[in-house]
């Protein structure tokens, strides 16, 4: 509903907000997709992920990041499996980028296991390992932040299948 423009900060009868209601049933998915739309000072604890503790306007994810958002594997195989770009970029980060994040973030703040499903399924449909995000992390420095070893792993697979481009390319290290 977010990604469509719904208000978060529109209360309910009762006065409560969505990220009220997110907190009051413990909901730690609602949470962090309430707090990536609410301004800065009403988000907390957003050192990292979309934005990198600056937002942008919002604005709807596309398709495909939605996917990745909501971990919604299927829709995400089917999107990327009917064209979408594996390195699309949306609220400065690539999908690959987004989805290391997403993980890390969910390991960190709910803790829930690490797992690299959408990481996987980005790597498989040709997401590039090196691309890093508009404002220059890679995907390898965001698992690294996380201590997300299971992506490091399949990371580190990837690379060494995937050359490097020349000097100064997105495929360069």
């Amino acid at each position: 509903m977010l990604a469509y423009g719904a208000d978060p900060h529109l209360p309910t009868s009762s006065g409560e907000t969505p990220l009220q209601l997110a907190e009051s049933y413990d909901h730690e998915p609602a949470k962090r997709l309430l707090q990536r739309f609410l301004a800065p000072a009403q988000a907390p604890e957003r050192t990292r992920g979309m934005g990198r503790g600056s937002f942008v306007e919002v604005e709807s994810w596309t398709p495909v990041h939605r996917a990745v958002e909501m971990s919604d594997y299927e829709t995400l195989t089917v999107l990327l499996d009917s064209g979408a770009d594996p390195d699309e970029v949306c609220f400065g980060h690539t999908l690959l980028t987004h989805a290391i994040d997403l993980e890390g973030q969910g390991h960190v703040q709910a803790n829930y296991p690490l797992d690299t499903a959408s990481t996987a399924i980005l790597l498989a449909y040709g997401a590039d390992p090196r691309l890093p995000a508009l404002d220059g992390e890679t995907p390898l420095q965001i698992v690294e932040y996380y201590h997300h070893e299971p992506a490091q792993r399949l990371l580190q697979r990837f690379l060494a299948l995937t050359p490097a481009g020349p000097p100064g390319s997105a495929r360069d290290e």
